[in-house]
């Protein structure tokens, strides 16, 4: 199998990556491919870690099943209990976590309204949707819509019912207890300075090369809106994405039942993953 594997990725022209599959919750194979940075052509190890991006999200959802077994919410308590001047009603926690809330993008808001010299933090993103009010998508639980808004709520809702700043929450209640040591949330400046991060880069045709994805105008989000919490931001391994996934098998962070809460009432068809 590990030379099929190995036949198989290395047929794919340009493929740069960390691949590792399990068995039983046992790593079976684990090796990196193509290189880290396409200018100084350092190939990639088993070890680098990578950003999580939007798969952060799982991470997000934790911390909340985490206060709700400690009793401190419940996943039906309408979002303005926590986040009272937030200015869309009938919004409850599971709408978050199931993206049918309806809540529009924020993104969009910032980019229009923010003084982007400036980084923007999860406080300044609600501040902005309470300032500028963009109309509702559609009423909560109507549609499902994958949303960043509902986990940047989230996250703030994480930090206001814990008392801990989000960052430190997901370490001290998820990565450390996992023994996740190459895993956290990362400033934009911890990332530059680990020689083992594996950057984004993207095809250019025009040049016939790869570029780094953070010298694109379209990447300067990741700058400006840094500070933001829930919605993405983790970095991590293979291994520790591994030990991950075999948690969510047992009940050491959170109980089976919760991660079977099922969606909110409202759209005919889910799709269960």
């Amino acid at each position: 199998m590990p030379d099929q594997m190995d036949s198989l990725l290395n047929s794919i022209a340009d493929f740069s990556g960390v691949v590792l599959l399990a068995d039983q919750g046992e790593a079976i194979y684990c090796k990196a491919f193509g290189v880290r940075d396409f200018e100084s052509k350092v190939p990639v190890q088993v070890d680098d870690i990578f950003e999580l991006a939007s798969v952060s999200k799982q991470f997000t959802a934790t911390t909340i099943l985490i206060l709700k077994e400690e009793g401190k919410i419940s996943i039906d308590d309408p979002i303005d209990k926590f986040l009272p001047d937030v200015p869309y009603s009938g919004i409850t926690i599971r709408h978050l976590l199931t993206h049918t809330s309806g809540l529009p993008d924020y993104q969009a808001v910032m980019d229009e309204h923010w003084d982007k010299s400036k980084v923007a933090t999860n406080k300044d993103i609600i501040e902005y949707l309470i300032k500028f009010k963009p109309p509702i998508l559609f009423e909560p639980g109507e549609k499902y819509v994958y949303s960043n808004t509902g986990y940047v709520l989230l996250g703030s809702i994480t930090e206001k019912v814990s008392g801990k700043d989000f960052v430190q929450f997901c370490a001290d209640r998820i990565f450390t207890p996992l023994n996740m040591s190459s895993t956290a949330i990362r400033s934009n400046e911890e990332k530059l300075n680990m020689p083992n991060f594996a950057l984004g880069h993207i095809f250019v045709s025009e040049k016939n090369r790869f570029i780094r994805a953070d010298s694109f105008p379209s990447s300067d989000y990741t700058i400006w809106l840094g500070g933001r919490k829930g919605p993405g931001r983790v970095s991590s391994t293979a291994k520790d994405v591994l030990k991950w996934d075999n948690a969510l098998y047992t009940e050491q962070l959170i109980a089976k039942s919760s991660l079977d809460e099922p969606p909110p009432p409202g759209p005919d068809r889910w799709i269960k993953v």
